[in-house]
């Protein structure tokens, strides 16, 4: 029996279907996470208090 190469992924087209819809599924999710942790983020920073700060002159 000769060795051949053989190419599972062109005889099961179905299965690199599957693992790139799980791949996409996977990606948004992840985005979604990192938006609603930046935008908590951002709504933090939102409520703080910033307070102008002046160098006085002194002597003059």
């Amino acid at each position: 029996m000769p060795l051949t190469k053989r190419s599972w992924a062109s005889e099961e087209p179905g299965v690199i279907l599957d693992f790139v819809v799980v791949f996409l599924v996977l990606c948004g999710i992840l985005a979604l996470i990192i938006q609603k942790a930046w935008r908590h983020r951002q709504a933090e920073r939102a409520e703080w208090e910033v307070e102008e700060i002046r160098d006085v002159e002194k002597g003059s």
